[in-house]
């Protein structure tokens, strides 16, 4: 029983770490107004799949005074180091001032902790999406 105990305590720390960090990006992000002043707001359909039971929907809208922090965390709550990082296809809508972008990415994150220490089972959660851009023209 103490063995399971220490071994859930790592996973705790673990998790902990990564919420952490993940809240540590965040706060140290800057506003989307404060480097792209021409954006007037960002809109993020996601459509998550992770296996045939869990599947979900949702917007994500971003005004000018949101922060600049585009990782989105997987929907599977045992994922060890997963998410998606939807930065590189915004930056890349606003450098070429395009308003819409559809792709998918998959998770590289684990499928859960134990798997994560086996370094094996990757969680392979997709997610679909839709990126919309709206500028303001006097920008």
């Amino acid at each position: 029983m103490k063995l399971k105990a220490k071994y859930m305590d790592k996973e705790s720390k673990l998790r902990a770490n990564i919420q952490n960090d993940f809240w540590y990006s965040f706060q140290n992000s800057p506003q989307i107004n404060s480097i792209h002043p021409q954006i007037e707001g960002i809109t993020l359909k996601l459509n998550f799949n992770y296996d045939e039971s869990l599947k979900e929907e949702f917007i994500k809208l971003y005004k000018p005074s949101d922060k600049v922090f585009f990782r989105i965390e997987c929907i599977n709550k045992d994922c060890i180091y997963g998410g998606f990082n939807l930065s590189t296809e915004i930056n890349h809508l606003i450098s070429s001032k395009k308003t819409k972008f559809k792709g998918h990415q998959t998770c590289n994150g684990y499928q859960d902790y134990e798997r994560y220490l086996a370094k094996n089972y990757h969680c392979l959660c997709r997610l679909n999406y839709i990126i919309e851009i709206k500028y303001d023209e006097k920008k």
